[in-house]
Protein backbone atom coordinates (compact mmCIF):
# COMPACT_ATOMS: atom_id res chain seq x y z
CA UNK A 1 0.00 0.00 0.00
CA UNK A 2 1.37 3.44 -0.94
CA UNK A 3 1.70 6.29 1.50
CA UNK A 4 -0.68 9.20 1.17
CA UNK A 5 0.91 12.35 -0.24
CA UNK A 6 2.09 15.19 1.95
CA UNK A 7 -0.56 17.46 0.42
CA UNK A 8 -3.36 14.99 1.15
CA UNK A 9 -2.19 14.68 4.76
CA UNK A 10 -2.19 18.46 5.07
CA UNK A 11 -5.74 18.65 3.70
CA UNK A 12 -6.92 16.08 6.25
CA UNK A 13 -5.15 17.89 9.09
CA UNK A 14 -6.62 21.21 7.91
CA UNK A 15 -10.11 19.71 8.08
CA UNK A 16 -9.37 18.58 11.63
CA UNK A 17 -8.02 22.03 12.52
CA UNK A 18 -11.20 23.60 11.15
CA UNK A 19 -13.12 21.76 13.87
CA UNK A 20 -13.95 18.53 12.07
CA UNK A 21 -14.35 15.48 14.27
CA UNK A 22 -12.15 12.48 13.53
CA UNK A 23 -15.03 10.33 12.32
CA UNK A 24 -16.43 13.04 10.03
CA UNK A 25 -13.01 13.87 8.56
CA UNK A 26 -12.29 10.18 7.94
CA UNK A 27 -15.61 9.78 6.14
CA UNK A 28 -15.08 12.98 4.12
CA UNK A 29 -11.69 11.82 2.83
CA UNK A 30 -12.56 8.10 2.72
CA UNK A 31 -9.80 7.02 5.08
CA UNK A 32 -9.90 5.15 8.38
CA UNK A 33 -10.50 6.90 11.67
CA UNK A 34 -7.35 5.23 13.00
CA UNK A 35 -5.27 6.83 10.23
CA UNK A 36 -6.68 10.28 10.99
CA UNK A 37 -5.92 9.81 14.69
CA UNK A 38 -2.41 8.59 13.86
CA UNK A 39 -1.46 11.58 11.67
CA UNK A 40 -2.89 13.96 14.28
CA UNK A 41 -0.79 12.23 16.94
CA UNK A 42 2.35 12.29 14.78
CA UNK A 43 1.96 16.02 14.21
CA UNK A 44 1.26 16.68 17.88
CA UNK A 45 4.16 14.60 19.22
CA UNK A 46 6.76 14.94 16.47
CA UNK A 47 5.73 17.93 14.39
CA UNK A 48 5.58 15.58 11.42
CA UNK A 49 3.19 15.79 8.47
CA UNK A 50 5.16 13.93 5.79
CA UNK A 51 4.68 10.22 5.21
CA UNK A 52 7.38 7.81 6.32
CA UNK A 53 9.74 7.24 3.40
CA UNK A 54 11.37 4.08 4.71
CA UNK A 55 10.06 1.06 6.52
CA UNK A 56 11.82 -0.61 9.42
CA UNK A 57 13.65 -3.83 8.62
CA UNK A 58 11.65 -7.00 9.26
CA UNK A 59 14.67 -8.37 11.12
CA UNK A 60 14.33 -5.60 13.73
CA UNK A 61 10.58 -5.84 14.28
CA UNK A 62 9.53 -7.17 17.65
CA UNK A 63 13.03 -7.38 19.09
CA UNK A 64 13.56 -5.99 22.54
CA UNK A 65 16.23 -3.38 22.59
CA UNK A 66 16.02 -2.99 18.81
CA UNK A 67 15.84 0.35 17.11
CA UNK A 68 12.81 2.48 17.78
CA UNK A 69 11.12 2.22 14.38
CA UNK A 70 8.69 5.08 15.08
CA UNK A 71 11.58 7.43 15.90
CA UNK A 72 13.62 6.22 12.90
CA UNK A 73 10.59 6.67 10.65
CA UNK A 74 9.98 10.17 11.93
CA UNK A 75 13.58 11.16 11.25
CA UNK A 76 13.52 9.62 7.76
CA UNK A 77 10.21 11.25 6.85
CA UNK A 78 10.47 14.49 8.78
CA UNK A 79 9.04 17.59 7.22
CA UNK A 80 11.08 20.72 7.76
CA UNK A 81 8.40 23.08 6.47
Amino acid sequence: MRAYSKEFRREVLAACDAGGKTRAVAAQFQVSEAWVRRIKQERREQGKTAPCLTRPSHANLGQRGGPDSRRDCAVAGSDAG
